[in-house]
């Protein structure tokens, strides 16, 4: 039985930040074809799973191109202190928290997780 974006995310919602993902979760996903993608930082977008890398986005805008993915900065906001992402519509993607306090007050980013496109570049 393969793993679905859903089950993916509930594993990862409600971490910490520095502490977003675990190495079995990170293989679960790749096994399944499922990229993890969240914030860290004030300039990066990490990716996991079906993929294992990083992109500059100080600030916001494109990380992947066709299709084209957007890291959303966030600031300061009262919901979330940094990242969320814009996807294609056609891209199906399940969101995720990441926290950045033990008591969960404060969201540190939007993360999301989609099944890996076959033409998917970083840039």
């Amino acid at each position: 039985m393969s793993t679905t974006l859903q089950q993916i995310a509930e594993l990862l919602n409600g971490r910490q930040y520095g502490d977003e993902t675990t190495t079995e979760i990170e293989k679960l996903a790749k096994d399944n074809n499922i990229v993890i993608l969240f914030g860290a930082s004030d300039d990066l977008a990490e990716f996991r799973g079906a993929i294992f890398d990083e992109v500059g986005c100080y600030g916001g805008g494109v990380i992947t191109a066709n299709p084209e993915i957007k890291a959303f900065w966030m600031g300061n906001e009262p919901t979330y202190q940094t990242w969320s992402y814009i996807f294609p519509k056609d891209l199906q993607n399940v969101r995720f928290n990441i926290f950045e306090d033990e008591d969960k007050g404060t969201i540190y980013c939007e993360g999301a997780v989609f099944y890996k496109p076959e033409n998917l570049k970083l840039l």
